[in-house]
């Protein structure tokens, strides 16, 4: 009876060595999430969006940091009349105080000649004014495969859910412009369009099914160097992917 047994006894030990030995195939994509912000992505986003105001603000002799400015700044742009602002800033400024989009404290801390400077520069007047629609804040949330974002996941036939607020969405006859303004205090155009490229190729892919309209350009304006930059698609989602989550 052990000997007609034993044959039987190895497969089984087999078998329980083969189980304890595993390797889960696609443990290299365990950690990575099921929903995930662009800017927690990309991990270069250098302001948050709709903030509260800061408790110091109350304080009108306290500091700000960038990211809170840069949040003002962007609530600014979300909820004024560009053309309104383009012909008098300061009573459009005066509007959105008195409709308590901005505090005063808020008002004191508002960067206003680079605010100024945009509705003066040949970007707005030559692309920005072209817009038969300008569509602010756009939220968006889509669908995209894992194996395009993230390297270790090269394999994996899994879809990530990335969500996220583009700026300024500039709807013209034909075809559409995508717009995001920067608060970044940077040296150049070429280190803001490297550091923030793939956000705009993630925000095209994320937003083109939602328009008719073809999204033929991407665009990122500086407030800090009063300039702006085409990013162009030497790259695309095809061929994206980042570093490891």
């Amino acid at each position: 009876l052990i000997t007609n047994s034993s044959a039987n006894y190895k497969k089984l030990l087999e078998v329980i060595k083969n189980n304890i030995n595993y390797i889960y195939p696609y443990s290299n994509i365990l950690n990575l999430p099921a929903s995930i912000s662009v800017s927690k992505l990309l991990e270069s986003s250098s302001y948050k969006k709709f903030d509260l105001t800061p408790a110091f603000l109350t304080d009108q002799k306290a500091q700000i940091t960038a990211a809170a400015q840069g949040s003002i700044m962007h609530r600014f742009m979300q909820f004024c009349n560009y053309k309104a602002a383009a012909a008098n800033f300061k009573q459009e400024l005066t509007r959105l105080t008195d409709d308590k989009i901005l505090t005063p404290q808020e008002v004191v801390f508002l960067p206003q000649e680079e605010l100024k400077a945009f509705f003066k520069s040949a970007f707005y007047f030559h692309i920005v004014k072209k817009a038969v629609v300008i569509h602010r804040e756009v939220k968006f949330s889509v669908n995209l495969p894992s194996s395009k974002l993230f390297a270790q996941a090269a394999n994996s036939q899994e879809f990530i859910n990335i969500h996220g607020i583009a700026d300024c969405v500039l709807e013209l006859d034909d075809q559409i412009y995508l717009l995001d303004f920067k608060s970044d205090k940077i040296s150049s155009l070429a280190q803001l369009a490297q550091k923030y490229k793939h956000q705009l190729y993630i925000y095209k892919a994320a937003l083109a099914p939602n328009f008719t309209k073809p999204i033929t350009k991407l665009f990122l304006y500086s407030w800090f160097l009063n300039q702006d930059v085409e990013i162009l698609e030497e790259e695309n989602l095809e061929k994206l992917t980042l570093k490891n989550f």
